[in-house]
């Protein structure tokens, strides 16, 4: 906290506009991480309801295990079993893909920044306002900047919670009340 605040400070004294460019990218990628969250929470939600099915219906296959081979329900509980596991595998890979744009799309954003403060800062150079020294402090300022950014992005994209396991179990426990009977055929 202490190093982002001197890091500020030290950007500020040396060159207010070129701060102000530096920090405007902080914004910009706290916008664009809740867009792509907004987008990915739906997948992520599909995903653990996926997980929640098919945990209840592994476990009811285990459990009733003989009944099923009794009743040679067997093709169907594997029919079952592939359409969740499916649908698991895209909800999950959906999830995955569109949380993984956040990184390169916040990466982008400090390159941008990266470009902008060191284009302005040649300018400055040319035109004898700034010296080369202060431009290339400026450019280590900002890129210290969006290392935490950056940090902090990767662990809301890895650290995201499942849900609440009490609520997965008394979803599995309603499911099996809503099964099929297993009558001969």
């Amino acid at each position: 906290m202490f190093t982002l605040l001197g890091l500020v400070v030290m950007m500020f004294w040396i060159s207010p506009l070129l701060a102000v460019i530096a920090l405007l990218l902080v914004p910009a990628a706290a916008v664009v991480t809740i867009l792509v969250a907004k987008r990915s929470r739906k997948h992520f939600v599909a995903q653990w309801d996926a997980t929640g099915t098919l945990n209840g219906q592994i476990e009811e296959s285990f459990t009733g295990h003989e009944l099923i081979t009794a009743y040679g329900r067997t093709a169907e509980i594997e029919r079952r079993f592939t359409e969740t596991n499916d649908s698991l595998f895209h909800a999950a890979y959906r999830a995955q893909f569109v949380s993984g744009l956040v990184l390169p799309l916040v990466t982008f954003l400090s390159n941008i920044g990266y470009v902008v403060v060191a284009v302005i800062g040649g300018l400055r150079v040319a035109s004898g306002t700034s010296t080369l020294g202060e431009i290339q402090a400026m450019i280590q300022y900002s890129r210290q900047l969006s290392q935490p950014l950056a940090r902090s992005v990767r662990c809301s994209i890895c650290c995201s919670p499942p849900r609440h396991p009490r609520r997965e179990c008394s979803r599995s426990s309603t499911r099996r009340s809503r099964i099929p009977s297993l009558r001969p055929p």
